[in-house]
């Protein structure tokens, strides 16, 4: 994909050349024609790739699932990450030159500016044609979901994510010029830079770990605290990052004077032992957790439904759900937003066959219970 993206950045960098700064949409519309069919090539080489990717992704982890259909390669042409068509993104950046120029930038600077954002956008719309085919590939192979892997420069928010393996219908979820990939699988994925937030963790020197996560932040998972936790925390955080509102609806002895953060916590505490026990409990170190190094092995649940498998049906559920690789519909392997979904079309199917779906016998619906619904 990165071989891609450097053929469309050159061609992106020529065809930009030739916009007159005095001309800015004349020039620009007369070039786009024929930059538009190289980043459509692009495109659909790169969705080809993609597609022809998963089989081989899969294979390489000794698994192989043959799928349902084939995703086809054009349909992922034309069309920029937000659905609109690829003219309208191609020229938007002759929109903010202007745009710019208008608010007092020298022409030239605005200019070189927008030509810095089509070139992002360029990056973008090759790797979203990849990531929007390998989902659908994912989507035809039965039981198979993706687990994010990490590619080029990484920043926290990518690096707590790699290695989580999601439901073939999970959103990627990303941030401009985001190069991380989906790698088709079975399960979750650990042990290499790539997909291990705790081995990128390791890889780096104790002063590359600060400045990347920050020194409280980077002590605090040394000391065996929950990465994600970690880095959650800075939402919601004091100015002097002492404390934080983030985790205190969870943890109802912090809602009036707060959470501390990692660095609140290294602040106050007078020894390691006792650094370890507040990241204990102020959430930072799982109960269920146990940490060998670097390495952080936790039990998984079983679901909002299960208390912790204690409610043997929605036990059962899921263990099946697991071993089979297929739910049957019960609500204990639903996602909050399916059962969301679920509980909202029985509402509307009792309502129109004239039952109140908030009465046990069905009696007493109304056009504002019927409208509620």
């Amino acid at each position: 994909m990165t071989g891609l993206q450097a053929v469309g950045l050159r061609a992106a960098r020529k065809a930009w050349r030739e916009v007159d700064p005095a001309w800015i949409s004349e020039s620009w519309q007369s070039v786009l024609p024929s930059l538009r069919p190289v980043v459509e090539s692009l495109q659909y080489r790169a969705a080809v790739d993609a597609t022809e990717y998963g089989a081989f992704a899969l294979a390489d982890q000794g698994l192989y699932v043959p799928p349902v259909a084939f995703a086809d390669p054009a349909g992922f042409v034309g069309r920029a990450p937000d659905g609109r068509p690829l003219d309208g993104l191609l020229y938007s950046p002759a929109t903010q030159a202007k745009t710019l120029i208008g608010a007092g930038v020298a022409p030239e600077k605005a200019v070189s500016a927008a030509g810095s954002r089509l070139e992002a956008m360029i990056r973008s719309v090759v790797a979203d044609a990849a990531r929007a085919a390998a989902s659908v590939d994912i989507a035809t192979r039965p039981g198979v979901g993706y687990v994010r892997m990490l590619v080029g420069t990484s920043c926290p928010d990518c690096v707590i994510l790699a290695g989580r393996f999601y439901r073939w219908n999970a959103g990627f979820m990303r941030h401009p010029s985001d190069d991380c990939i989906h790698v088709p699988s079975t399960s979750a994925q650990a042990g290499t830079v790539a997909t291990d937030p705790y081995e990128h963790f390791a890889a780096m020197t104790e002063a590359e770990q600060d400045e990347f996560w920050g020194a409280g932040n980077a002590q605090a998972i040394r000391d065996g605290a929950d990465i994600s936790r970690v880095y959650n925390s800075r939402r919601g955080a004091s100015k002097k990052r002492m404390t934080t509102t983030e985790g205190t609806a969870k943890r109802r002895g912090f809602a009036q004077r707060g959470r501390l953060t990692p660095d609140g916590i290294y602040a106050q505490a007078k020894s390691r032992d006792e650094a370890v026990e507040l990241l204990k409990r102020h959430g930072y170190i799982h109960a269920d957790q146990r940490v060998r190094g670097m390495e952080i092995v936790r039990r998984e649940g079983f679901g909002a439904m299960g208390r912790g498998g204690a409610r043997v049906g929605a036990r059962q559920a899921v263990e099946q759900a697991r071993m089979t690789g297929v739910r049957t519909g019960s609500r204990a392997t639903m996602t909050a937003a399916e059962r969301r979904l679920n509980d909202a079309t029985g509402r509307w199917d009792a309502v129109r066959q004239g039952r109140n779906p908030y009465t046990r016998n069905g009696a007493g619906l109304t056009p504002e219970v019927a409208a509620s619904v």
